[in-house]
This record gives structure tokens, sequence and C-alpha cells, in this order.
């Protein structure tokens, strides 16, 4: 009985012995994983701010940040060195050698990054940064199905918007974008910010216009702008009979209807048709043009200024030869101000922007 008790006490000691061994090595890894975890991460970030920029770059946008191939062998020889470390879990190895993929992918060294994709693959299956760089590599077509851990989900629908981003569906991009957002890092959503608000500013934009050169420029021409009034209105109806016209020919309509000089009809500006446009000229043209086709004074708000000491558009003086159309402009919502006080009289306007304005005219 004895030896019975004895031999019992001894199984208990050693299976107490074990688990305080075990919870001992747990507490290691965890200890190792928090440690590492903080290099990884800020990797990841680096990383997803140089996908940020790739991505816009790649689209025919300007990025904010602007990364070069010093940047990128700079950052891979940071992962390089940390994946020598003794210690590393497999699960951290598979996300630095993932996201070494992805910087390989920002060079198009696409057989590196599939490599990297393999190693990744053979020291963790499911890790999310695996399957986004499968993703990228079109070998998963649907990452939610790969991995369908909650805490992961968001990333994978991040990953849908930037396909749709690409695609050009620019609703979609916001809508997955926004998606994404409610369970996402912040520094994420801070990252990516930019293809949203690119994707933001275009998703009234058709699939079919998408080809559409100018309706994409930063800054317009009067030839530019008069294609576009063209194309999205029939303010010029009256000027063309419904024909379409060349620029050089729109050009010379609206120059002979006086559709670009200022209200008061003092025209004291030497312009072309391959002048820029700014946000004062379009202010005049579009004036001028709703005036001729409602029949209205293109100087019917002259007078209601007259005993005002100072303009109440901080950038825009009453005396000024365009105060009128840029009033009325405003007044008939076709354009705004910013912070309900400034015009930016000089600064330029996009093909984006003017769409916006002349598709209010009516």
């Amino acid at each position: 009985m004895k030896k019975n008790l004895t031999n019992l006490l001894l199984f208990l000691i050693a299976l107490i012995l074990n688990s305080c061994t075990t919870l001992q090595q747990d507490k290691n890894i965890n200890t190792i994983f928090t440690e590492e975890i903080e290099e990884v991460v800020v990797i990841e970030q680096t990383i997803s701010k140089m996908d940020c920029a790739y991505i816009l770059e790649k689209n025919g946008f300007t990025s904010q940040n602007h990364f070069t191939i010093l940047d990128y062998e700079d950052l891979i020889l940071q992962i390089d060195n940390l994946l020598l470390e003794e210690g590393l879990l497999k699960q951290s190895k598979a996300m630095l050698n993932s996201l070494k993929g992805r910087i390989y992918l920002f060079e198009e060294k696409k057989a590196r990054a599939k490599a990297c994709f393999d190693i990744a693959t053979s020291l963790y299956k499911g890790e999310y940064q695996t399957i986004i760089l499968g993703s990228r590599l079109n070998i998963y077509s649907n990452p939610k199905e790969i991995n369908t851990a909650k805490e992961y989900l968001p990333y994978f629908i991040l990953e849908e918007g930037i396909k749709k981003f690409i695609e050009k569906d620019y609703l979609g991009t916001v809508a997955k974008f926004d998606q994404a957002y409610l369970g996402i890092s912040s520094r994420f959503r801070e990252n990516y910010q930019q293809i949203r608000n690119e994707a933001w500013k275009l998703k009234d934009i058709k699939q079919n216009e998408t080809d559409n050169k100018i309706l994409f420029k930063e800054s317009l021409t009067i030839g530019e702008m008069l294609q576009l009034t063209q194309l999205y209105s029939n303010q010029l109806y009256n000027y063309t009979s419904g024909k379409k016209l060349t620029e050089q020919e729109l050009y010379n309509k609206v120059i002979k209807e006086k559709l670009l000089e200022p209200c008061n009809g003092k025209n004291i500006y030497n312009i072309k048709y391959t002048s820029p446009v700014t946000k004062i000229l379009c202010a005049r043209f579009l004036w001028n043009l709703y005036c001729n086709n409602q029949n209205i004074p293109k100087n019917i708000f002259e007078t209601d200024f007259e005993e005002e000491s100072s303009s109440p558009i901080k950038d825009v003086e009453i005396n000024d030869n365009d105060f009128c159309a840029i009033v009325g402009c405003i007044q008939e919502e076709f354009m705004d101000l910013e912070k309900g006080l400034y015009f930016n009289p000089q600064d330029s306007i996009s093909g984006i922007e003017y769409k916006s304005y002349i598709m209010k005219l009516k």
C-alpha cells in the first residue's frame, strides 16, 4: 500500500513539475513573441506605406509618399537581419518572409516574391500576410476562404478594395475600404487613406469613363475644359447646333460669343485655347454660359454689394472684374468656397472638379 502511495506521490510531483516547465516554456515563448512582434509591426507598417505609394503610382496617381529602390533594399536588409535572430517563432518568420516578398513585388521581381511565398507557406500555413502575398501573386482568388479568423477579415476586405481600385471601380473601392476600416488598425487606415481619398473623388466616374484621359487630369487647358463641356452637358448646343467640334473649333465659338470675357465686358486678358484654366476663369465661363442660356443679366449682383465696405469673399474684391461671376456660381451652387470664405481664384481646375461643376448647370 505504501509503495502504491509512494508511486502515486512521485507521479503527482512529476506531473506538477512538468506542468510548471510547460508554463515556463509558454511564458518564454510569449515573451519572445512580444519582443519580436514590435519589430515586425514596424516593418509591416512601413510596407503598408510603401504599398499605398506603389499602388497609386502604378495606376497613374501621384503619391504623397515616394519610395526608391534604396528604400526597398534597406528594408529587405532589416528583414534578413531579423530572420537571423535565434528563437523567432515560425509564424513570425513566415510573416517576415511574406513582407519581404511584398517588397520584391514593388521592385517587379515576381519570381523572388514567389520564392518568399513558398518559404512562408512551408513555415506556417495560414499566416495572414502570406495569404495577402498569395493574393497579390494571383495564387489565391479569395483570401477569406484560406483563413477564416475574424481578426484577419478586415485586412482581406482591404485587399478586395485595393483590387477594385486597380480595376477602376472607385465606388466599390470606397465601399470596401469603409467596411475594412471598421475592424482594421488605425495605423493601417492612415497608411492607406490616400487610396480611399482618390477613390472618393472618382466615385461618380462610370466604368466607361475611365479611359477619358482629360477627365483624370489634375489641371485643364481652356480647350480641354470646352471638350468636357461638350461631353457632359448640352450647354454649348446653341453655339454648336449639336455638332461635335474640336478644341480649336469650340474655342473659336466661345471667343466669338464672348464667353471667356469678364461679365463687366472689360476683356483685359490674353487667353488662348492652350491657356491653363484657373478657378476664376472657370467661374467666368460657367456664369457667362448660364446667363446666356437663361437670358439673365450677367452683372445681376453688382448693385447688391454697392454699399458694402468689404467683400464677403476674403480673396476676391468687390471691384474685381469677375466678382459677379464668382458670386453667381456660388449662389447657384455650381461652385463653392473653402471654409465658406475663400475662393482660391488662381487655383487650377482638375477634370473631375470641372465635370462636377458643368453637370450642375441646368
